[in-house]
């Protein structure tokens, strides 16, 4: 069996477990990225037989144009649902509440799934019933991992790390994650009215609840690293919004935001340095990369001015 490791409970454990297990529904979003839905089906197709039922709901959020399913390989149940509400976390909601399964599983539409990561996340909950919540690694991956772009290094560097967001915040990914349908009974669904963190948001109510979150390593899937600068901006816009809408709620007032603002305008010299002795790249690199960051964190700087001036953040 493969190796998994449980780094995250809570304190006071709700088992919402079911003895057994009959069927899984995976969740996939998608918004005007059609290009990567075939090969997200043709990754699922080759999964290791997880010994239940799989019903697979792609769920499209408003693209233009519409999301065509590819061809779908024999043997596999995809369904395509239409959520006209433009954020993912109604999309997702759409898809739970379509879901039939015991568990839901949900993926972006650009990782690709490692051939056992349906069976290990299926057998990982079998054999972990005080899990409710289990979240699986993501690894950045560069369009040609032999020649990696200065940015997709960047990216892969930077990296996914769901294991420290579920360590140091109780938050989880929706890139690669397997939630018991019962859950979902007792947190609720995702908050559709923010744009991004809203699965960080959720996993944090699920565990003041009580709720159980794992990590499991071996449950694992490919991310595509961002190839351009102008890609990576565009996220971090999303993300900052999402943090931003998390923050107020947390901490509400003019001067906790000018609190961040200032924490941005360091730039960040040491962190890069630590990273260029752990991953043994050349000062050329370090320079390049320090430059990356110090313009994302000018966006964040730029983003969070104009909130406080009003703003709201913005899906794309």
């Amino acid at each position: 069996m493969a190796y998994f490791a449980l780094i995250k409970r809570t304190n006071v454990l709700i088992s919402v477990s079911s003895p057994a297990m009959k069927a899984v529904s995976i969740v996939i979003p998608v918004y005007n990225d059609q290009q990567w839905l075939p090969g997200c089906i043709a990754a699922l197709s080759k999964q290791e037989d997880p010994g239940i039922e799989v019903q697979i709901i792609v769920v499209d959020n408003g693209s233009n144009p519409p999301v065509q399913l590819p061809a779908i390989p024999l043997g596999l149940e995809v369904s395509l649902l239409h959520e006209p509400m433009p954020s993912v976390y109604a999309a997702r909601n759409k898809g739970i509440a379509a879901a039939t399964g015991d568990v839901v599983a949900f993926l972006d539409v650009d990782c690709r799934t490692a051939p056992d990561w349906l069976r290990n996340g299926i057998l990982y909950l079998k054999s972990h019933p005080e899990c409710d919540i289990l979240g699986g690694r993501i690894d950045v991956v560069a369009s040609i991992p032999s020649k990696p772009s200065l940015v997709e290094r960047y990216h892969s560097i930077v990296g996914e790390n769901h294991e420290a967001l579920i360590r140091k915040t109780n938050g989880i990914s929706g890139a690669n994650s397997f939630i018991r349908s019962n859950v979902f009974k007792q947190v609720g669904v995702f908050d559709s009215s923010i744009k991004s963190r809203g699965d960080v948001r959720w996993g944090k109510q699920a565990a003041a609840l009580g709720h159980s979150i794992c990590y499991a390593p071996d449950v694992r899937v490919d991310h595509p690293a961002f190839s351009s600068l102008r890609a990576l901006i565009k996220r971090h816009r999303r993300l900052i919004g999402g943090l931003h809408a998390e923050q107020v709620r947390e901490h509400p007032g003019f001067t906790a935001r000018m609190r961040d603002v200032r924490k941005d305008l360091r730039l960040p010299l040491r962190t890069w340095w630590i990273r260029k002795k752990e991953h043994g790249f050349s000062f050329f690199h370090w320079l390049a990369f320090v430059s990356i960051a110090s313009i994302l964190r000018f966006v964040r700087i730029v983003e969070r001015t104009r909130f406080l001036l009003g703003g709201m953040p913005a899906r794309k």
